[in-house]
């Protein structure tokens, strides 16, 4: 098994990147209402390399009359030796 990068909605699974791929767009649509959005990168291997997924841009495109709203804002996180995700 690949190292894998897992997209949820409220803990149903949408997406998945398996080993090493170039950059990839994808489009999700999520449903009108209160939903959790995750990604969850699962390390299999422990060989040499660089063990990483990578979420270059969020974009949400909805009707003009409305808006989506957060309830709460991603936090930073800081791995030692393994990298970063920063939320902005």
């Amino acid at each position: 098994m690949e190292d894998v990068l897992i997209f949820t909605i409220d803990g149903e699974e949408i997406g998945l990147l398996e080993g090493k791929s170039d950059w990839e767009w994808e489009r999700f649509v999520v449903p009108e209402g209160r939903h959790t959005l995750e990604w969850t990168f699962i390390r299999t291997s422990w060989e040499t390399g660089s063990h990483m997924g990578y979420l270059d841009a969020l974009n949400f495109y909805v009707p003009e009359d409305s808006a989506p709203e957060f309830t709460e804002q991603p936090i930073d996180v800081e791995l030692d030796g393994l990298g970063s995700a920063n939320f902005t």
